[in-house]
């Protein structure tokens, strides 16, 4: 009976806990002070698949990505007398499942970097990293906390061991406002005579363009049919 409906069977958003995860690093010289999201679309990362049909269902971090990952990080890498801060920012973080007859596997992919506040005030990139990890089984959903763990796992041990000073002095640098913003460069504020007109005018849009620069075809007949 349920058979008809499993289409719909979307269930709640699936929460990705990093709190079973260790960040293993000797002697950290430096904590992370904060996440930055960069990606577009921040609410979700990825889609797992769960029960015995495989219904996919979207995942994400409870509080969000930038916030899951800095409660979980400052845990795993409090800030000791003498470590600096950096910030981590997110350019793509994803996960997903592919199912085959008797397997599946898991699939995470990160792509992070982390800056440094120098004395000038500037923040400079120490490292981009990205990576990825798979991991297989009869059911995968479990894996994907390992799996991005893992990938922050190496990412983390290259700052530790990276020689900071010679990497900062060749690196752009960004101020506090362009931190915030994927290539350092900060939107444009929309200006489309859509979006400033008042009223948009009354017509048939045939284009994207036609809407955008509103300017609707108003010599074509057309009838709106109102339907319950």
């Amino acid at each position: 009976m349920l058979l008809p409906f499993t289409g719909y069977a979307q269930g709640p958003m699936y929460q990705v806990d990093l709190h079973n995860q260790k960040i293993q690093i000797t002697n950290p010289t430096f904590y992370v002070a904060e996440v930055i999201d960069l990606r577009i679309n921040k609410s979700t990362i990825g889609r797992v698949q769960r029960g015995l049909n495989n219904i996919p269902v979207p995942a994400n971090f409870k509080d969000g990505a930038a916030v899951g990952l800095t409660k979980w990080l400052q845990t795993q890498l409090p800030a000791q007398p003498g470590s600096r801060p950096i910030i981590m920012r997110i350019h793509n973080l994803r996960i997903g499942e592919v199912t085959k007859v008797t397997s599946e596997k898991a699939r995470a992919v990160v792509d992070v970097d982390f800056l440094v506040q120098q004395p000038d005030g500037q923040y400079y990139v120490l490292l981009r990293h990205a990576d990825e990890e798979i991991r297989g089984g009869i059911e995968t959903t479990a894996f994907h906390d390992d799996n991005i763990a893992a990938c922050l796992q190496r990412g983390l041990t290259l700052v530790n061991t990276l020689p900071w000073e010679q990497r900062l002095n060749n690196a752009r640098p960004l101020t506090a406002e362009q931190i915030r913003y994927a290539h350092g460069r900060v939107p444009e504020a929309y200006t489309y005579p859509i979006l400033t007109a008042q009223t948009p005018k009354c017509g048939l849009y045939k284009s994207f363009l036609d809407f955008r620069h509103n300017q609707p075809d108003t010599a074509a007949l057309f009838e709106i049919e109102k339907k319950p």
